[in-house]
This record gives C-alpha cells, sequence and structure tokens, in this order.
C-alpha cells in the first residue's frame, strides 16, 4: 500500500504538497479518478480521489477515513545522545520510525561534540520512513534536550530506564509486554558518572544491554527492536 503525507485537512478537498504530487503524478502514475491513501502522521489515514491536477499539485477529494491506524498500546520512547558524525542520527531515526518509536529526544550530555541537529531533515526522514513502513504516526522529534533537563519528562506510568555500562539487571528482566518505556542512550565512552546520579535521582532506573560494546545508533536501535518484538 503506497501512502502520502499530508497534515489532517480541514476541509474534503485539499491540495498534496507538491513533492509529494510529484511522487503521485510522475513517479507512480496516478490519474484524474484514481484514489489513494494519504496519512497525517497522527494516526489518520485518508482514502482520497484525485479529481483534478492545479499547477503541479494534486486535488483531491476524501472518499474515507480512519483514525487510530496501526495505534499500539504502548509508547515507545528514546533519548540519544547527539552522535558526532550527523547520518548515524539520521539513520537511526529512519529506523527508529520504521519500528514504531513514539518520541525521541535527541540529547546534549558531557561527552557530546555536537552541539544541534538539523531537524528539519530529520522530520523529513521521518516522513519518508512513516510512509515506507506503513504506518500514520509520525514520531515527536522533540529539540536538542540537554541531560540535565531530560528527568523533566519521566512519567510514573512509564519504564523510565538508563542504558549503562556495569553489572546492572537486563533490559530483558525488566521490561514487560505493553509496557510504555522512555529509555535513554548515552554517547561513546557513556554519561558520566555525575549524570548516571541525576538520572537515577530523577526516577531512571540504570540497565544493562548486554557485554557488547555498542555504537550509540547501533544500542537505540537494538531498544527499539526489542520492545517492537516483545509486542508482536
Amino acid at each position: 500500500m503506497q501512502l502520502f503525507y499530508h497534515p489532517l485537512p480541514e476541509n474534503e478537498a485539499f491540495l498534496l504538497n507538491v513533492e509529494e504530487s510529484h511522487h503521485c503524478l510522475k513517479v507512480l502514475r496516478k490519474r484524474v479518478g484514481d484514489e489513494i491513501f494519504v496519512v497525517d502522521g497522527k494516526g489518520t489515514k485518508i482514502t482520497a480521489r484525485i479529481t483534478g491536477i492545479i499547477g503541479h499539485q494534486c486535488r483531491l477529494e476524501m472518499v474515507g477515513k480512519e483514525t487510530g491506524y496501526g495505534k499500539k498500546d504502548y509508547r515507545l520512547e528514546v533519548g540519544i545522545a547527539l552522535p558526532k558524525n550527523v547520518h548515524r542520527l539520521e539513520w537511526f531515526v529512519e529506523k527508529a520510525t520504521e519500528l514504531g518509536a513514539d518520541a525521541i529526544y535527541p540529547l546534549r550530555t558531557e561527552r557530546t561534540e555536537r552541539q544541534r541537529c538539523n531537524t528539519e531533515r530529520l522530520h523529513k526522514i521521518m516522513i519518508a520512513a512513516m510512509k515506507q513502513s506503513g504506518r500514520a504516526y509520525l514520531p515527536q522529534l522533540h529539540a536538542v534536550t540537554p541531560f540535565d533537563r531530560i528527568t523533566e519528562y519521566v512519567q510514573p506510568d512509564m519504564h523510565n530506564l538508563i542504558a549503562v555500562c556495569g553489572n546492572y539487571p537486563h533490559l530483558k528482566t525488566i521490561y514487560r509486554p505493553l509496557g510504555s518505556v522512555l529509555i535513554l542512550i548515552g554517547p561513546e565512552g557513556d554519561f558520566s558518572e555525575a549524570e548516571r546520579e541525576k538520572a537515577v535521582a530523577g526516577g531512571f532506573e540504570p540497565v544493562s544491554l548486554g557485554s557488547a560494546r555498542l555504537r550509540l545508533e547501533t544500542a537505540a536501535l537494538a531498544v527499539c527492536s526489542f520492545v517492537h518484538l516483545v509486542n508482536g
């Protein structure tokens, strides 16, 4: 099923943006009268009919709407330290979207060398990944968050975890199916001792991801894959 993206329209007739229209008309060779599927990134899937072409845009008319399309019974949120190589963050964001992440927090920690990221580019990558994986939900991409503010996002109804090196319980012994989770993944060299202590004091529980030394984006993806597979 080929999906297109458009924020939920206020009217039953609306225009698909130029980029999506190009893919629809020039790549997929859709024509007036064809029906396509449009998702809004918030769980709504629209069945729409192409009723005309205005300039370089498709004019669509809504013929059906499904809310809560693919809605999960749990939340998966990941805080990931900014990697030195921005392409590694882009790769993770793409894969996390495919695996159903609900929120991503790029973190600025004591040991991160990069201080910012291109959120507009990451948003485009997430849209493409959402469509490719047949999802209707787009993860919430937070602005770069200083680590000492992450405790503001602790929620009592979630597993609030911090992945660290050391002799701690493994994630698989802590996480329970259908449990909502916010997990923090540190930079190369791990979180500092002060950051660990602050996180624990703020409500995060330390967990291990195993004995292998993983790149930060690999560790974050391993968590997403684990939660996705456990929940079937």
